[in-house]
C-alpha cells in the first residue's frame, strides 16, 4: 500500500506555540520499524511541560506519545505484526535484547526514546514510525475499546504499577483489612484508586486540593481527603481509621517533595511507600526519622511494556469507570484549540482523530452513555510475579521521562524531559529526519533565537555581578542541600525552596526586622510548634516552622564563606568569572603600584619619560585592563540594551508586560507591586493552579516561569520601587557607554597624544556606574532574603533545635548582631 507524501501533524513551535503544518511522512528507517496510520492520540498533560515552557526543548518536532492505530508499513525484520493489525504502543520505545529488558527491568531499556520529543517524532499526526516495533508495540485485544486502549499507552499501567509495588511489599498484610491512600488525584492517581479499589481495602483515601478531582475518586470508590481546605482532618481520618497507627500502603503520584512527605506523615511504621511521582528534589525527611519509623520505600518508573498484560486484565473490567477521562474528542486540525482548552484546565483530557470532521464520539463498542462513573466496586485481583519465564517479545520496556509520570498539570512540578537520540543500525543519528520544511526555515530559527534572547540572563557584569555573587552568597550551600529549612522536620512541615508547598502559607504582616507576625487563625496547614516557655517573640520560628540560621563565630563564617566561593569556582560561570576577577585585580594592582612610582629601577633617564620602561609598562597594562573591561562592556551590551528596550516600553508606551519581563530577569532582587499578595506557595510549577487563577497577572514575572520561588518563610517580599530597576539598567547602559569612550580614547590615540586625564578619569567612571549598580541589587537581593529566607543547612537545624530546647534562643533574622542570649538574664 502506498503512502501519501504528506500529512498533518502538529509541531512544536516554542512555548505555548503549536501548529497542524503539513509534514513529510514518515519513511521506514530501520527493518525493525513500522509505519503506524494514527486513529486517535490523546493530549497528555506531561506534554504540556513543553507547551508552557517550563521545559527547555528544540522547535520542530511533531507532538504526542499516547495514539492508537493501523500498522501500514513493516520492515523486513518485524515479525509479530502485518500490515492492517489494529495496534496501541508503549510511551517509549525499547529494544527487547539488553540487559534491562531481558530480564524484566524495561524501563531502564538502554535504548529508549520517548515520542514526542526531539529525539522522535510523535504520534500527533496522520502517520507515526515506530521503531523496534516487535518488542514496542501491542496488537490491541478485542476486549477493551479503542479509549480504553488509549490509556494503555501510559497512564493507566502507571497507576497499575504504583498500586502493584505497594502489594509486593506488604507480603503479609490482608489487603481485605489494609488501609490504602493515595496522594494526588490526577489521572495516573485515578486510575491507581480504579486499581486500588478492586481489592476491597477496609479504607481506601484520596488526598488532592481540587473538589473536583476528589468527586471523581468518590465515585470510584476512594474517601475524599481535601488537603487544601482540612489539612489537619486529612490526618485525623486516616489515624481514627487505623486507630493512630496509619496507612498500610501510600501510592504517591505528584511527584513533588511536600506530597512525599505528606506519604511518609501519612504511613504506619513497617508501611510501605509506593511512588510513582517524578521526584528531583531531594527525600523530604532525615535518615533519623526514616530510621524510626522502618518505612519500606519504592521509587521509579513504570515498565510499561512489562506490566502492559497485568495492567489490561484489570482495564478489562474497569474500563467502564473511566469514561470521564475523554470528555472532549476533536478533529486533529483543531489541536491548537485542544491546547489551549487542556492548558487552562476546562476539559479533563483531549482526543485528536486525524480522520473526523468535528467533534464525535469515536467509540460505537461502549456508547458514550455507558461512560459515566460507578460506585460499584469489582474485585480484582493485582498479579503479583513469581517465578515468571520472561519472553523476549513481552519483555522490551519503556523508559519514562521525569515530565511523564503525572500527566495532569496542577499538581506537577516542571521537570527535565530525558530526550534520547535515535541512532540508526550503522550508529548514524536519525534526529530532525520527517520535520516540516517550514519549521527549520531560516525565519523559523531566526525567531526561536530571538525569543531565546528576550528571556535569557547574563551576569550585568564583572562590578555589578560582585553585588550579585555578594548577595547571593548568603543562602549559596557550603555543603549538601539541606533536605527541609524547618527546626523540626518531624512536628513542622518544611517550606522547601525550589518546591512548592501541599498547603499554601497565610500571608501574615511584616514587622520592621522582617519577620512575619504569627496569627493564630487555625487557617493554615502549617502551624509553628508551640512556643517554649520565655520564648521571646524575636527568638520565636515564623508561623510555618522555619528559622533563620544562626550567627556562626568569625572562623566558622569564614570557613563557610570559602567553602561556599568553592562551591561557586567548580561551576563553569564561576571559574570564568574568578578568572576575569583575578585577571582585573593583578593588572589593575600592577597598574597601581606604576602609578605610585613603586619601582625606582623602571624610571630612567625619568619617572615621567615617555619613553622609560615605567611609561611604557603603565601603557600596557591600561591597554590589557581596557580589554578586560570590553568584555563586559562589550559583551553584555545586547543584554543591557535589550533591558534598556523594555525599560523604554513600559515608561514610554505604559506596556506593563514590559515592566513583568524585566521582574523575570531581575527576579534575583526585583519584585512587582502587588507581588507580596501572591499565596506563599506560588512559585515556577504551581502559578497556574486553579487557585492563584485570580491573581493579578501584573503582579506575576512574564513569562510566569520566571517567578520566584516560593519563599521559605511564608512571606513575600515588599515590591521594590521601579527607579531602582531604573537606576540600575541605566547605569549598566551608561558603563557600556563609557567604555566605548574609554576604547575611543586607548584605540583612537597613542601614548604620546593621549590625555593624560583620559584613561583614568573614564576607568574610574566606567567602574563607579557598574558598581553603584551591583550595590543597588547588593541591597535590594538582601532585604529580599531577609524576609523570603535562606536555605538552612542540617547541621544548623540540628543546632538550633538543641539550643532551644537548652534555652538558648537566636535571633530570627539575618540582620541580627547578636549571637544569642539565654533564657535566664538574656534582654532582647
Amino acid at each position: 500500500m502506498s503512502l501519501p507524501t504528506t500529512m498533518k501533524a502538529v509541531v512544536f513551535e516554542g512555548p505555548r506555540q503549536v501548529a497542524v503544518r503539513d509534514c513529510p511522512v514518515p519513511q521506514l528507517q530501520d527493518s525493525k520499524d513500522i509505519i503506524i496510520k494514527v486513529q486517535a492520540t490523546a493530549l497528555c498533560g506531561s506534554e504540556l511541560h513543553v507547551y508552557r515552557g517550563h521545559q527547555k526543548s528544540d522547535c520542530g518536532f511533531i507532538m504526542g506519545h499516547e495514539f492508537t492505530g493501523i500498522v501500514s508499513e513493516v520492515g523486513s525484520d518485524v515479525h509479530t505484526l502485518h500490515v492492517g493489525d489494529k495496534v496501541v504502543s508503549p510511551f517509549t520505545v525499547s529494544c527487547g535484547n539488553c540487559f534491562y529488558c531481558k530480564r524484566g527491568f524495561t524501563a531502564r531499556c538502554d535504548q529508549s526514546l520517548l515520542f514526542g520529543s526531539a529525539g522522535l517524532d510523535g504520534g500527533q499526526a496522520e502517520y507515526v514510525r515506530v521503531p523496534f516495533a516487535d518488542s514496542t508495540v501491542f496488537k490491541a485485544p478485542e476486549t477493551i475499546s479503542d479509549r480504553a486502549l488509549l490509556l494503555m499507552a501510559d497512564i493507566f499501567p502507571t497507576g497499575y504499577f504504583g498500586v502493584k509495588n505497594a502489594i509486593e511489599l506488604s507480603p503479609t498484610v490482608d489487603i481485605t483489612q489494609s488501609t490504602i491512600v493515595v496522594v494526588g488525584c490526577g489521572p495516573v492517581g485515578l486510575c491507581a484508586i480504579a486499581c486500588a479499589s478492586g481489592l476491597q481495602p477496609s479504607h481506601l483515601f484520596a488526598v488532592d486540593g481540587v473538589e473536583s478531582r476528589l468527586k471523581i475518586a468518590q465515585d470510584l470508590g476512594a474517601t475524599p481527603l481535601n488537603f487544601a481546605t482540612d489539612p489537619e482532618g486529612m490526618r485525623q481520618h486516616v489515624m481514627t481509621a487505623t486507630d493512630g497507627r496509619g496507612a498500610d500502603m501510600i501510592v504517591e503520584v505528584v511527584g513533588l517533595s511536600p506530597a512525599l512527605r505528606t506519604a511518609f506523615d501519612l504511613v504506619r511504621p513497617f508501611g510501605v511507600i509506593s511512588s510513582i511521582g517524578v521526584h528531583n528534589a531531594e527525600i523530604p525527611w532525615t535518615g533519623n526519622e526514616g530510621y524510626g519509623k522502618n518505612v519500606r520505600l519504592q521509587m521509579g518508573r513504570c515498565p510499561v511494556r512489562h506490566v502492559f498484560p497485568e495492567a489490561l486484565k484489570v482495564l478489562e473490567q474497569k474500563q467502564h469507570q473511566l469514561g470521564f477521562m475523554f470528555d472532549h474528542v476533536m478533529p486533529l486540525r483543531d489541536a491548537v484549540e485542544g491546547y489551549e482548552l487542556f492548558d487552562k484546565m476546562k476539559v479533563q483530557k483531549v482526543i485528536f482523530r486525524p480522520y473526523i470532521a468535528g467533534i464525535n464520539h469515536f467509540d460505537a463498542k461502549f456508547p458514550p452513555q455507558s461512560w459515566a462513573p460507578s460506585h460499584e466496586r469489582v474485585l480484582i485481583p493485582i498479579i503479583l510475579p513469581s517465578a515468571v519465564a520472561f519472553e523476549r517479545t513481552t519483555m522490551s520496556g519503556a523508559r519514562k521521562s521525569n515530565a511523564d509520570i503525572e500527566p495532569f498539570p496542577p499538581i506537577e512540578q516542571g521537570s527535565p524531559i530525558e530526550l534520547a537520540q535515535s541512532s540508526s543500525a550503522d550508529g548514524s543519528k536519525n534526529i530532525g529526519k520527517n520535520r516540516p520544511a517550514a519549521s527549520s526555515s531560516l525565519s523559523g530559527r531566526l525567531r526561536r533565537v530571538s525569543q531565546s534572547f528576550e528571556q535569557s540572563e547574563l551576569p550585568e557584569g564583572f562590578f555589578a555581578a560582585t553585588g550579585g555573587i555578594a548577595s547571593s552568597i548568603l543562602s549559596r550551600q557550603a555543603g549538601p542541600r539541606p533536605v527541609s529549612s524547618s527546626i523540626s522536620s518531624a512536628k513542622v512541615q518544611p517550606a522547601v525552596r525550589g518546591e512548592n508547598a501541599l498547603q499554601p502559607t497565610p500571608v501574615h504582616p511584616v514587622s520592621e526586622e522582617g519577620r512575619a507576625e504569627s496569627k493564630n487563625d487555625g487557617s493554615s496547614a502549617i502551624q509553628a510548634e508551640a512556643k517554649y516557655k520565655g520564648e521571646p517573640p524575636s527568638a520565636a520560628p515564623f508561623p510555618n516552622g522555619y528559622h533563620f540560621p544562626p550567627k556562626h563565630s568569625f572562623g566558622e563564617s569564614t570557613r563557610l564563606g570559602l567553602l561556599a566561593f568553592w562551591n561557586y569556582f567548580l561551576t563553569p560561570v564561576g571559574f570564568a568569572v574568578t578568572i576575569y576577577g583575578l585577571n582585573v585585580v593583578a593588572w589593575g594592582g600592577m597598574l597601581f603600584l606604576l602609578l605610585c612610582n613603586a619601582s625606582p629601577a623602571m624610571c630612567y633617564p625619568s619617572c615621567n619619560d615617555i619613553n622609560s620602561p615605567r611609561r611604557k609598562w603603565i601603557e600596557v597594562d591600561s591597554q590589557i585592563l581596557n580589554a578586560l573591561f570590553c568584555v563586559t562592556g562589550f559583551g553584555l551590551a545586547p543584554w543591557r540594551f535589550r533591558d534598556l528596550y523594555f525599560l523604554l516600553q513600559y515608561r514610554l508606551a505604559k506596556k506593563t508586560e514590559a515592566l513583568r519581563r524585566l521582574a523575570g530577569i531581575h527576579r534575583g532582587w526585583f519584585r512587582l507591586r502587588g507581588s507580596n499578595e501572591l499565596p506563599p506557595a506560588a512559585g515556577p510549577g504551581t502559578i497556574n493552579r486553579d487557585e492563584f487563577q485570580s491573581v493579578s497577572r501584573s503582579a506575576i514575572p512574564f513569562p510566569e516561569t520566571k517567578i520566584p520561588e516560593a519563599p521559605l518563610t511564608g512571606v513575600r517580599a515588599r515590591p521594590t520601587l521601579v527607579w531602582k530597576l531604573d537606576l540600575v539598567i541605566w547605569l549598566m547602559v551608561a558603563n557600556t557607554f563609557l567604555q566605548c569612550v574609554l576604547s575611543g580614547f586607548m584605540w583612537g590615540m597613542n601614548r604620546y597624544n593621549r590625555p593624560s586625564w583620559a584613561t583614568g578619569l573614564f576607568v574610574a567612571l566606567g567602574c563607579g556606574v557598574a558598581g553603584i549598580g551591583g550595590y543597588i541589587m547588593f541591597l535590594e537581593g538582601k532585604t529580599v532574603k531577609s524576609i523570603e529566607g535562606v536555605p538552612v543547612s542540617q547541621a544548623d537545624m540540628a543546632r538550633l533545635e538543641r539550643d532551644r530546647e537548652q534555652g538558648i534562643w537566636h535571633f530570627n533574622n539575618i540582620k541580627d548582631k547578636n549571637l544569642d542570649f539565654r533564657r535566664k538574664g538574656g534582654k532582647e
